[in-house]
């Protein structure tokens, strides 16, 4: 396991291990000091390999996101009477996270917590930076804080198992990456599929660790989303729209998202076509959806009620061309042009 220690604006400070085993886990967070919380579809299968932990668990899916599933699981906690110097670890994908980090934020005004974060999505993207909220009916991550973990282990072991549609939902928030901050990236991908990442995992740490270091970077700069940190919401509001409308894994939402996003990109920024034409190859050579049938006014309409929106229309990420990602704010009907790119 190699170890690095970075420190936020805000004082918090977050340990990323990599390549970490279970042994490493162990000692870095004692069974006897944390209490483990996943879904109950994980909890299935890890249980009894984490069986030296404290475990509670909740049921899977986007839907359970939620205040409710929140009351629950603070419930469990104070039966295991939990107090400030417990540690909650997180065990599963963005929605364990995004639960585990708003539930430790809150729960006696704050306890210490760690990710182990179990999807490739989550490891790119959903256990860094901080940011963990919950679903208020459709609206997505609402109700959020911002609060850095003390720990997140890293390893390719627990991406052995995933599911195809899970890689792919990875490989589009990669695939952002490319697109905002590091054309190299875009190269890779261009040259390689999802099966030699799964065969080579030493290629897939390090593609892994590029996307790590991208975000903390960027994190680093705005942690608290006042200015560059947006760029990172790049296929994030048209994706998170129809990801809620239509139940769709958060990766192939976003990719669908970054489609939206560069036709409106043809339109404000001039963005050469070609680029727009690039994405969809990539999209469907990664194996995620490039269209989808949709009622344009219930998408425009949770749009409006979007974190990102302002008085005078949502602030939208687009690109100059790949690697520069520029922020401008467009109007509902601007936005709903740019729609008809996904039939």
């Amino acid at each position: 396991m190699t170890s690095q220690s970075i420190c936020y604006a805000s004082g918090d400070r977050t340990q990323f291990h990599f390549s970490a085993t279970l042994k490493d886990l162990l000692e870095a967070a004692p069974p006897e000091q944390c209490i483990l919380i996943t879904d109950e579809h994980l909890a299935g299968i890890y249980g009894e390999i984490l069986s030296d932990y404290r475990l509670i668990s909740f049921p899977p899916g986007e839907e359970n996101k939620s205040l409710p599933s929140l009351e629950i699981l603070t419930e469990k906690l104070l039966g295991l009477r939990a107090n400030r110097q417990t540690m909650l670890l997180g065990l599963g994908g963005g929605v364990v996270t995004d639960m585990v980090g708003y539930l430790a934020a809150s729960y006696m005004r704050g306890v210490p917590f760690g990710f182990v974060p179990t999807t490739l999505l989550s490891q790119v993207d959903a256990a860094i930076g901080g940011k963990n909220g919950v679903n208020v009916g459709l609206h997505k991550n609402m109700l959020g804080v911002v609060k850095q973990p003390n720990h997140i282990f890293f390893s390719c072991e627990w991406l052995k198992s995933l599911p195809e549609q899970h890689w792919q939902a990875g490989f589009a928030e990669i695939i952002k990456y490319s697109y905002i901050a590091d054309t190299r990236i875009l190269s890779l991908l261009q040259q390689t599929t999802i099966n030699r990442f799964r065969r080579q995992p030493d290629e897939l740490e390090t593609l892994i660790q590029d996307c790590v270091f991208i975000k903390n970077k960027i994190v680093l700069a705005d942690e608290h989303e006042s200015g560059i940190r947006r760029i990172l919401n790049f296929g994030h509001s048209a994706g998170h729209a129809l990801e809620r409308l239509y139940a769709l894994p958060h990766g192939h939402a976003v990719g669908l998202g970054m489609r939206v996003a560069l036709r409106l990109s043809e339109i404000h920024t001039g963005l050469a076509a070609e680029t727009s034409e690039q994405l969809l190859q990539l999209l469907e050579k990664y194996g995620l959806p490039t269209r989808l049938p949709h009622d344009e006014k219930a998408v425009i309409d949770l749009l409006l009620n979007d974190k990102k929106s302002r008085d005078k229309g949502i602030d939208y990420v687009l690109l100059e061309k790949p690697g520069v990602p520029v922020l401008k704010n467009l109007q509902a009907a601007q936005i709903r042009e740019a729609l008809p790119v996904l039939n």
